[in-house]
């Protein structure tokens, strides 16, 4: 029976697009060898694995493509999942045999190659199903979070979800903002630690390095913003305040709320943070480049010692009620 009849006139067709290991690795990956790529997970006995993965959730791109309801979305949370926990068990091997560098630069590659195929699954349905299919696979990674006891914040460290969100967003007008959050909800800060004095001293260190002197601008990032607060960040030294930011990130000190992802905050609140600071670029690669510069070392063991001071603040006293 031919269902192409049965397809709405109004319904833009999806992109015919085949995902291939190869073209997520060009896609996300610059200037690497394919073949060593290749080699490294056919090592890790993890190539076969993927190839299925991958013909699975091509298999759904062609259903949804000749569905009678091309609306629905596309059912690969499932698959996506299965690989995570994959990948998860597998890194969990690595370290009971204390292959912890060899661990490390697995995540790496396959936190990316996994970011990079979940933006190439949304970006091959119309426009206007974006929103629910991200809401798909959202959903679908925090059931298995609950499922497996997975940290959601490590999980969304692993994807890269600032590269993930930022991207989808350069790939839709303004008035169609992709995001899981709530439409009313900006984009702001959580301080972890519990001292009140926390967030004064980190201010403070902003301002002694000379990363921002909007203090108050700043305070409202962890008060719930309604609103864009326009920070200046010193567009002078972008190198040293990605370099911040990117310590700052690591150290876990800080979450966010109501975004994807600790840099859509500053995306969001910054003025020009995607176009100077960022260069257009997203922050993975931005960052990954400052993480290259030959000072990073140093500056990175600096502004640890730096941000020790909250780390040291003493927590408030609980009273007796």
């Amino acid at each position: 029976m031919d269902t192409n009849k049965y397809k709405s006139i109004n319904t833009k067709p999806m992109k015919q697009q085949t995902i291939t290991i190869q073209s997520i690795i060009e896609a996300e990956f610059a200037n690497v060898n394919i073949n060593e790529i290749i080699s490294q997970l056919k090592e890790h006995q993890l190539y076969d694995f993927i190839i299925k993965s991958l013909e699975q959730i091509n298999e759904h791109i062609k259903l949804k493509k000749n569905s009678i309801k091309p609306n629905e979305v596309l059912n690969i949370a499932p698959i996506g999942v299965i690989m995570l926990v994959k990948f998860n068990e597998y890194f969990r091997n690595l370290t009971q045999c204390e292959k912890v560098e060899e661990k490390e630069k697995l995540e790496y590659l396959l936190g990316n190659f996994m970011k990079r195929l979940l933006i190439n699954v949304i970006k091959v349905v119309p426009k206007k199903e974006k929103q629910a299919q991200l809401q798909h696979i959202v959903t679908g990674l925090m059931d298995a979070c609950k499922l497996h006891n997975y940290d959601f914040e490590k999980l969304s460290e692993f994807l890269n979800t600032d590269d993930m969100i930022l991207e989808l967003y350069s790939h839709l007008p303004n008035t169609e903002a992709l995001s899981t959050s709530k439409p009313t909800q900006l984009p702001g800060l959580i301080m972890k630690h519990d001292s009140p004095q926390a967030i004064v001293k980190l201010i403070e260190i902003l301002n002694e390095e000379e990363i921002t002197k909007d203090n108050d601008k700043v305070a409202r990032l962890f008060n719930h913003p309604d609103e864009n607060l326009s920070i200046e960040f010193n567009e002078q030294n972008k190198k040293r305040v990605l370099q911040f930011l990117a310590v700052l990130k690591d150290s876990k000190l800080i979450s966010f709320e109501g975004c994807n992802g600790f840099y859509q905050v500053f995306s969001c609140h910054v003025k020009n943070f995607d176009s100077i600071f960022l260069n257009g670029r997203t922050p993975q690669k931005r960052i990954d480049c400052i993480r290259k510069h030959k000072d990073w070392a140093d500056q990175e063991k600096y502004f640890n010692i730096q941000l020790k001071q909250l780390f040291v603040l003493s927590h408030p006293i609980a009273l007796a009620g």
